[in-house]
């Protein structure tokens, strides 16, 4: 979570009553071991993965929205 408590778009921020910073951005990254970023993906509620074009396989259709996420980077492009 990327704290921000600018004015936004609708759903790119989001509220999480538990974090420190409990407005933000919902970032998902994929990292070497060394930490280097590979891909990011910036986390939108359900269309998330729709506005990057994604195509899921029938098992990934099955996951929540999260953990499809997930599974998409995890994927060597």
């Amino acid at each position: 979570m990327v704290g921000f408590k600018g004015k936004t778009a609708e759903n790119l921020h989001q509220y999480i009553q538990n974090k420190p910073d409990k407005w933000g951005f919902k970032l998902f990254s994929r990292a070497s071991a060394d930490g280097f970023v590979h891909d990011m993906v910036h986390y939108q509620g359900l269309t998330t993965l729709q506005g990057h074009g994604v195509k899921l396989t029938p098992e990934q259709e099955a996951l929540s929205t999260t953990s499809k996420i997930v599974s998409v980077l995890a994927v060597e492009r």
